[in-house]
């Protein structure tokens, strides 16, 4: 069950009316000017308070010589400071009333056993006084939706929250710095996450937490997690939690440490338990978790569930520009256990008198309009006509090269009038012109994928989780 009282919680600490950044420094380059630089610039609207006994202002705001001498209501508490100076700070943040502390520091478990007992001193008092800690070890966090880039992170910029406003999925993560790099990456295809979220050594705050906080979020259709290890004893908790979320929203999970030597890099790195990956496939299994194979396929996962309209139905057709194409996309689909059914004979006859296509041209499912058929007229004749039908739930389109540049805009004009998924791959973006089309159909609710086969086996996945989600609800 999720608790009403975890999620107001936690709705104060990671939607802040008022933020203290203890260890905030006017000086370029330290961690603690570079998430005040960072909040200023997202725009966010809430009060802030720099704390540092050695200055009276900071980028024009007042500083304060210790959050216990603010005398307003502070919600969430920045701290960047050494680690052994931590379990003090924090202290003190509980005698403030403070609903949360974001720690950077590192030098805790990951480090040694001395850094081990910090931890344990830093989750008592957090006990203690109802603080609900992210890290040690952690980059922080930015929701874009309340213009907070509450990180130290060069990388994600105002532009960058600016864009993920208009996102709809959160990304979790151990590791800081690889997910700032994701980040980027996935802003390149033109996917921007609108909540993000490093959790580092995990004292308190996991994922499971924010399963919680994220579950009521309308705007979330997605959640992509990192995940090196659960938490000890969080592991149950985490998949309970998945199979109620997951039955609305997909959870899409990187698994790292699946080897020996991974799991001790795991250790090494932030600390945590990586486990026995075989015991992590048969939860992930269990709670309806989409598993990516890497960082790329979590990347696809989220581009896929950005379609306009929703995916209501397991009948593919698809419809390509190249045999070669519609044969990748078809082996693609089977391998996932999506079958690709044939066309009843009437509907060929019907289509080869409506289609102005070469004799040699393949009509059936998938239907093969040849590179010469590749036309706008042939798309949607077909899509017009297999959707009155009723034949299909979704349509794959295969489009190659230059040829297809008229298509796109075509796609974009029906899919309105179809009301169903459009996905779409175009092998041969070699021009700015294309690329730029490409993004166009992104923008527009019909995802595009470099090859056939990668979106093929992606949206055979995805089916089958849709699948599993209605049967479970």
């Amino acid at each position: 069950m999720i608790k009403e009282y975890d999620y107001k919680v936690l709705t104060r600490v990671f939607e802040p009316k008022s933020i203290a950044i203890i260890g905030a420094s006017p000086k370029p380059g330290k961690i603690g000017n570079m998430v005040l630089r960072n909040i200023v610039q997202s725009g966010y609207k809430g009060s802030i308070y720099p704390v540092n006994p050695r200055h009276d202002k900071i980028m024009g705001f007042k500083s304060y010589k210790s959050i216990l001498d603010i005398n307003d209501e502070v919600d969430l508490c920045i701290i960047s400071i050494p680690a052994p100076k931590v379990p003090d700070v924090l202290l003190e943040c509980g005698k403030h009333r403070v609903a949360g502390a974001v720690i950077f520091a590192s030098g805790f478990s990951e480090n040694s056993e001395e850094g081990r007992y910090l931890e344990y001193k830093l989750l008592e008092i957090a006990r203690t006084y109802g603080i609900r800690v992210i890290g040690p070890n952690c980059m922080g966090f930015f929701n874009a939706e309340i213009n907070l880039n509450a990180t130290f992170s060069p990388g994600i910029t105002a532009d960058l929250i600016r864009k993920g406003r208009s996102g709809y999925a959160a990304f979790i993560s151990q590791s800081g710095a690889l997910s700032t790099a994701i980040l980027l990456e996935a802003a390149s295809q033109g996917i921007f996450f609108n909540m993000f979220f490093t959790l580092g050594n995990k004292v308190d705050v996991d994922e499971s937490d924010l399963l919680v906080y994220l579950s009521r979020k309308d705007g979330i259709r997605v959640v992509g997690i990192y995940l090196e290890g659960f938490s000890e004893g969080r592991g149950r908790v985490f998949i309970e939690l998945s199979r109620k979320v997951g039955r609305r929203k997909p959870i899409v999970v990187v698994k790292t440490g699946k080897t020996i030597a991974g799991s001790r890099a795991v250790r090494s790195h932030t600390g945590s338990l990586a486990g026995d990956y075989i015991l992590y496939r048969a939860m992930f299994k269990q709670a309806n978790i989409i598993e990516a194979n890497s960082l790329r396929e979590l990347l696809s996962f989220t581009k896929l569930t950005r379609v306009k309209y929703p995916l209501n139905g397991d009948k593919v057709m698809i419809i390509s520009g190249s045999g070669g194409a519609a044969v990748l996309a078809t082996d693609a689909l089977e391998a996932n256990g999506v079958k690709v059914e044939a066309l009843p004979q009437e509907v060929i006859n019907e289509l080869r008198s409506i289609l102005n296509v070469p004799p040699y041209a393949s009509i059936n499912n998938p239907l093969d309009l040849t590179f010469e058929g590749m036309t706008k007229e042939n798309f949607v004749r077909s899509i017009e006509y297999l959707s009155m039908k009723g034949i299909a739930d979704v349509f794959l389109v295969c489009l190659i090269g230059s040829r297809a540049l008229e298509v796109a805009d075509a796609l974009v004009e029906i899919i309105d009038e179809v009301r169903k998924p459009i996905i779409a791959t175009w092998t041969g973006k070699v021009s700015k012109e294309i690329k730029e089309k490409a993004s166009f159909l992104d923008e527009n609710g019909i995802p595009v994928f470099d090859f056939p086969d990668e979106a093929a086996s992606l949206l055979g996945r995805y089916i089958n989780y849709l699948k599993r989600s209605r049967f479970r609800r």
